[in-house]
Order: structure tokens, then C-alpha cells, then sequence
């Protein structure tokens, strides 16, 4: 049984360090540049020889972008996580004993809490890599199957810089994508959100 670590990255020399810091361990960890002009990828270098730089195009879809790094993950767990987070002291330990218990499941809820306000929610961010399992939405990603079962295991989040330097992403995203899609349900919500914020 082997467990990998799986993130996409743009710009995030001020957060990535921290985040693989907390991966320590892993299998495997895979970095996939998105188009970064700082030091992102020479600090993910630092950690793990599985960067891709300069191979993936930014195409306005993170989706998209998630599943061309998983693609890249050859280990048989993946943990997904972001840039500005990073998983909880001994958080491997934890991931190990709930495979080891459970290897029939395919899909763990992790806590994520909010390293600023403590609030907490359950997301499915533990997997076991298989081709029918993989993100989807063009903007706050979901994946194809539903957590099995909720664990202790926590990733913590914070807020990235990185999002100063195109703070209309996600308007631009979902406006796109919705005037594609128009019967959509899910991003039509998240639309409608972001016209709330402004």
C-alpha cells in the first residue's frame, strides 16, 4: 500500500513550503505547475522530484487541471490538498491506520478547519486512485464519488496571496461556463454567489 500527495500550484512561493512540509513521508508527491513566474516550483523541487512545469496549459478549469496531476500519481492513495493548506501534525500516521483498518473503502472524508476562524467541515480529500475516481467543476471542485466514511484525519486551509493577482477567477470561470452549460445546476449557485460578493 502505497500513499501519494497530489496539488496543482500558480504563484504560491509564500505558501508551498509549508504545505509540503506537512507531507513529509508521503510516497510520492506530485506538483503540478500551472504557470507560476516566482519560485513555486524551485521550493517544490526541494521536496520531491515529481514537478511538472511548464508541461500543463492554464485553461480557466480546475478540474481539469486536478485530474492531469492525478494522472501523473502512481501510488494506490492519494491525498488531495491545496497550496495554501497543509495537513495536520502526524496526519500520515492517521491516514495509515484508517487504510490499514478499512482497505475495502474508497473514499474518506477528511476535516478541513479553518486555520483563522476553527470552523470545520467534512470534504472527501482521501482516495483510493482509480480511473472512475476523479474531480469535477470547472470552480470549487467536487469528486465523481462521495466520501464513505468521515475520519479525524485534518488538513488545515488558510488564504493564499496568489488569489490578490486575479481576484475575478472564479466570476470569469463561472460566467463562461455557465453561458456554455445552461441548464447546469451547481455552478449557476456558485455564479449567483459571486454577483453576491460584488
Amino acid at each position: 500500500m502505497t500513499i501519494g500527495a497530489v496539488l496543482i500550484a500558480k504563484n504560491e512561493g509564500v505558501m508551498l513550503d509549508r504545505c509540503l512540509k506537512s507531507l513529509q513521508g508521503f510516497d510520492e508527491i506530485v506538483v503540478l505547475d500551472t504557470g507560476s513566474t516566482d519560485a513555486t516550483c524551485d521550493i517544490a523541487r526541494k521536496y520531491t522530484d515529481k514537478v511538472y512545469e511548464g508541461e500543463y496549459k492554464w485553461n480557466d478549469n480546475f478540474a481539469e487541471a486536478r485530474n492531469y496531476s492525478l494522472g501523473k500519481s502512481t501510488t494506490d492513495f492519494v491525498v488531495s490538498i491545496d497550496a495554501d493548506e497543509f495537513l495536520e501534525e502526524h496526519g500520515l500516521v492517521k491516514i495509515k491506520a484508517l487504510i490499514e483498518a478499512r482497505p475495502e473503502m474508497g473514499v474518506f472524508d477528511v476535516t478541513l478547519t479553518d486555520e483563522k476562524s476553527g470552523s470545520s467541515h467534512f470534504f472527501p480529500r482521501l482516495f483510493k486512485r482509480s480511473p472512475d475516481t476523479y474531480w469535477k467543476g470547472c470552480v470549487h471542485n467536487y469528486l465523481s464519488k462521495l466520501g464513505e466514511t468521515k475520519t479525524n484525519v485534518t488538513i488545515m486551509y488558510g488564504s493564499s496571496p496568489a488569489h490578490s493577482k486575479d481576484p475575478g477567477r472564479a466570476f470569469r470561470i463561472l460566467t463562461k461556463f455557465v453561458s456554455e452549460n445552461p441548464r447546469c445546476v451547481r455552478e449557476k449557485f456558485y455564479l449567483a454567489r459571486e454577483y453576491m460578493y460584488q
